[in-house]
Parts: C-alpha cells; structure tokens; sequence
C-alpha cells in the first residue's frame, strides 16, 4: 500500500470500504474484411437512425414556430419506435437491433441535455451563426442554438455503435493462437468472434453489461467493455473531528501539499522547491503539438491539392490522423505519468478552477492551452487522489491569488498584467516571483477548504437519491 495511505490510516484518517465499481477497459481489435463491413454497416445504420430523428425533430419545431425555450416533451412521447423504421428499411435488419435501441436512446438524452443544461443557462447562438449575421446578414434560427441536435456527417462523424449484453451476447472467449495476449471477442450478429489484443487484465468476478466499438481513422479499431464489479477500497472520513484533525496535520507537514498554478509555459508552476518535481512538470509539458506542427503543415498542404475521397486522398488522410494520434497519445501518456508521481508524494493537490474554455476562445492563448493539456491533467489528478483517500480542492477563480503577497497579505493589483513576472511587494517589500507566490496561496487556501461543505457537495450531486429524482423529472 501507498506509503502516505499507511501514515493516515494509522492516524484514523481513512477507512477501509467495499462499493461496487463501473469502469471501462478498452482494447485494440482485429476484425476481418467481413467483420468489418459489419461494423460500417452498424455505424452507418446508427448515424441514418439519428439523422432520420434531427429531421423530424426540426420538422415538428418549424410546425409549432419554435423559436428558442424548452423542446416540447410531447415530441419525445411520439417518436417512432426502432422497429417501425425497421420496417422501412429492410438493411437495417442486418445489423444489431440493440446498436439501432441505444442511438434512439442517445438522440432522446441529447433532447434533455438541451431542456436540462443549455436553455436555463439562456438560450445562446452558436459564434459562427452570430458571424454569419454580420457578414452576410442571416436570419437566426433554432438550428443555430447552442446544445440543439444537428445532423451527422457521413465522413466526419464518429464511427462507434453500443450494444448491451444479454445474458452473455458480449463475452471473451479462450485464447486465440499460441499467445496468451490474445482473446475472442463475441459480439451479437456475428458468426465467428473478432480477435482482440488482451493487454490488460478485467477485474475478478466482474461483470459485462456493455460493449462500444468504435473506428479511429482508416484501419484502426477499438472496443471499450463496460463492466461492473466489487471492490475494497480507501477514502477519506468526512466527519467534522476528522476533517479538523486532517487539515491541522497538513497545515503542521506544508510539504505533504502541492498548489498548482496555471502557466503557458511549463503547463504549471508548483508550490514545492522539489528540483526532480519541476523536471518532470516541464518534461510533461513539452508542447508534442508544436513539434509536429511543420510536419502537419506540409501533409495538409498536400492532401488541399488532392481529389476528395480518391485513394490517394484516403492515403494520406490515414498519415495525419495517425501522426494526430500520435500527438494525442504522447501527451496523455506523459500527463499520466506525471499525475501518477504527484498522487504518490502529495496527500493534498489544489488548483484553481480557471475557465479552460473561455480562455482557449483567446487567439493569443488558445495554441499553447489546448497543446498543455491542462484539464485533462486536472481530471486524472481528481480521480487518482479519490481513489487513493487523499485530497483534491479546486479553489474558487475569483479569489486573488495571483495578486495577494503570500508573506504579508499585501494586494498589488498590478499583477494583473500577465507581462509581470516579478515585483517587489508593497507591504513587507520582499522580492516576489508572480506564478510561484500564486501557486503558494493556492495551496493555502485548498488546505483551508478542508470542510464537510467541501465533500457533500460532491456526494449530494452524484447520490443514488438525486439520480433518481432526475430521472423522475426526464420522464415526466
């Protein structure tokens, strides 16, 4: 066990519990040519099944002069079922019925993330349509409404289809040839199993309830296997004498709690000296984007000057979808490295809760934001610490951090101008470094959230209870 989970189940700290888990393990598989026309057939089957529903959808709005507000729920009730359009188009008889069920429930959910997220936000238009009003003088429709379904694409949509597990219709089979790494995967439909690539082990005693295949690129296939299973595992008690005697030990040890402020160069910058700590931070952060841009560039320019979906077209398609995974996949990699060595060291890691996606909207910044990372790298550091009892605060952004003197408490407002990087504090006249006097008053302030406030609000929003009432309120 992790040395730090030891230290603080011997303080009472942590306690040891039994939950049952859902996760999901995706794995590499190799389907054959007739495999494969299977599973573009049920990728074309999910993507007509949607566009047949926007269609209607968007007949039925222009009948009732819908404008912007709430989709009406009458429209949910009389959709048509899966096998009425079945009947319609017999070749989709041909694939699975369970993939054709799951896109009707996807298009339904859509319908409700509209209802439930965007129209109590205020109704909002889309900055390409607001641009069209200016340029060429559009009239605004609700096509043009954040968060409304719209069509999908044929060649730029994502290829995947979901199927259910029926009493053992998706299943992994014995060993395939003499090596143990790989296994057979049994999909509903299909004769004979597609081979799949058993790099990881699932958990003991679990059980599979569902199974999304899906098509990167040209020639690349995946499948993700959902599946539920039980186990022991480690967290924080969330009492008020508890919580107090944690954030008294981590205000007394300073050094087992890391502050991260953003930066655009280096990703962040840390609260600790620690010298292999900040190596590994501007080792994680190495731009992999920027490296390959050149080469991108020129691969673009190229494939502008081909015929559209002609071989040569295709070819070349599949080398920049590769070298944009390949990009992708060194920057998750070394992201999880480096979430993988913070959660072992520090027992509290707080950051402040700036918005991503308004500042990636920036032309100055948006590049070098989105090439960090840097909420991909939040979400890994929140789920790790979680499972391993320990703590992880996101601190209001309004807070001053930036501009407060971490000695002193002097406020410079003249921080404010991202072109400082250093200044003397006006207070206790210290000499003061911008981004690591920010990251030390984040720190702080995360040890000083340590509240039963803190935790219940997270369990109140994920509880079985409001889970269920939200449901109750969908299907109302």
């Amino acid at each position: 066990m992790h040395n730090l989970q030891d230290k603080f189940l011997r303080l009472g700290f942590l306690e040891e519990l039994e939950k049952e888990f859902t996760a999901g393990y995706v794995y590499e598989i190799y389907p054959t040519t007739e495999q494969r026309q299977y599973i573009h057939k049920n990728c074309g089957c999910k993507r007509q099944l949607h566009n047949i529903f926007v269609a209607q959808l968007y007949d039925y709005l222009e009948s009732i002069n819908f404008k912007c507000g709430y989709i009406p729920k009458e429209f949910v009730k009389n959709l048509p079922t899966v096998k009425s359009i079945k009947e319609k188009f017999s070749y989709m008889k041909e694939v699975d019925s369970l993939a054709l069920s799951a896109a009707r429930l996807d298009f339904v959910n859509s319908i409700k993330k509209y209802n439930d997220e965007y129209v109590p936000k205020g109704n909002q238009y889309k900055k390409k349509a607001l641009k069209q009003v200016k340029t060429i003088g559009k009239e605004l429709t609700f096509r043009d409404l954040k968060g409304m379904p719209k069509f999908s694409a044929k060649f730029f949509s994502e290829q995947s289809f979901t199927t259910n597990n029926q009493k053992g219709t998706v299943r992994l089979e014995g060993y395939l040839g003499e090596s143990s790494r790989y296994m057979a995967l049994v999909i509903p439909k299909l004769k004979n199993p597609i081979k799949l690539r058993y790099h990881r082990d699932l958990p003991e005693n679990c059980r599979i309830t569902k199974a999304v295949i899906k098509r990167i690129g040209q020639d690349r296939y995946t499948v993700s296997l959902i599946v539920i299973y039980t186990k022991e595992y480690v967290t924080l008690k969330h009492d008020k004498e508890t919580l107090a005697k944690v954030k008294d030990y981590l205000n007394n040890h300073k050094e087992l709690c890391l502050g991260l402020d953003y930066a655009q160069q280096g990703g962040c910058v840390p609260s600790s000296k620690d010298k292999t700590l900040l190596d590994n931070i501007l080792a994680s952060f190495q731009k992999t984007y920027h490296k390959n841009e050149c080469k991108l560039k020129a691969l673009q320019k190229k494939l502008a000057k081909k015929e559209k979906q002609s071989n040569a077209y295709l070819k070349l398609l599949k080398r920049i979808q590769k070298l944009h995974r390949k990009v992708a996949n060194i920057r998750k990699n070394a992201l999880h490295i480096l979430s993988f060595r913070i959660v072992k060291q520090f027992a509290l890691v707080s950051v402040e809760d700036i918005d991503l996606r308004a500042m990636s909207q920036t032309l100055k910044l948006a590049k070098n934001l989105l090439d960090n990372g840097f909420g991909m790298f939040r979400l890994m550091l929140e789920y790790k610490l979680k499972h391993k009892g320990m703590i992880f605060v996101k601190i209001n952004r309004f807070e001053k951090s930036t501009q407060k003197c971490h000695e002193c408490g002097y406020i410079n407002t003249l921080t404010k101008n991202l072109a400082i990087k250093e200044y003397d504090c006006g207070g206790c006249g210290k000499h003061l470094y911008r981004d690591y006097n920010a990251s030390l008053n984040i720190r702080d302030i995360g040890i000083s959230m340590i509240e039963p406030k803190l935790f219940e609000e997270k369990q109140n929003k994920f509880s079985l209870a409001n889970l269920r009432s939200k449901r109750a309120r969908n299907l109302s």
